[in-house]
């Protein structure tokens, strides 16, 4: 009977330790994804490290896709490698759609490996346009922004004019009140954009 305590016991303890290393990997890995977002490279890479040492390797389909991508990006093709195969032995649906996604980004991967320059080159270029968009965008909202304030006053303005004429029939009024709904009606599309 003693015997069997024992190795209750010893069987509860492992999987009770199994169990906390698998918490403590998830908890590892949303640390990575929190400092992936915020550009630090360095505890990215120690944070997705110690989850696939707690997970005793690459076992968990989003860790594969999240890592594959992260040493991709950071140019370690190698360690993207281990990733990306980890993935193909997670997913075997080869019908969908995240595993052609990966496979085409495996197929760059390989390509960075045997010829990293010219990779490098079509990173670097990529960036470049991502950045340029994101300035673009940005000098749009802010135009947006700026016409939305220009549009408020004109609107303010017009309708204080309105408030003056006593004549609600006349030509004069007719028009500033087209113009004051044009107006209107364009602040409505702006605010609409800008959500």
């Amino acid at each position: 009977m003693k015997f069997l305590l024992i190795i209750m016991f010893f069987s509860f303890t492992l999987h009770s330790n199994a169990q906390d290393k698998k918490d403590l990997a998830k908890v590892y890995f949303q640390r990575a994804l929190k400092t992936y977002k915020e550009l630090d490279i360095e505890k990215t890479t120690k944070y997705l490290e110690k989850s696939r040492e707690l997970n005793g390797g690459i076992n968990i389909e989003k860790n594969a896709i999240f890592g594959s991508k992260f040493y991709y990006e950071l140019g370690a093709h190698k360690k993207a490698e281990e990733y990306f195969k980890a993935f193909f032995k997670l997913n075997k649906n080869k019908k969908s759609q995240i595993y052609k996604e990966m496979l085409l980004a495996y197929t760059n991967n390989l390509d960075a490996i045997e010829s990293p320059s010219s990779v490098n080159k079509l990173i670097g270029l990529k960036k470049e346009k991502e950045k340029k968009e994101a300035l673009e965008n940005a000098e749009r909202i802010e135009a947006e922004k700026e016409e939305v304030v220009r549009l408020k006053k004109s609107i303010r303005s017009l309708e204080n004019s309105l408030s003056y004429i006593s004549n609600k029939n006349s030509s004069q009024y007719l028009s500033m009140q087209s113009s004051l709904n044009k107006m209107k009606e364009k602040l409505v599309l702006l605010k609409k954009r800008s959500k």
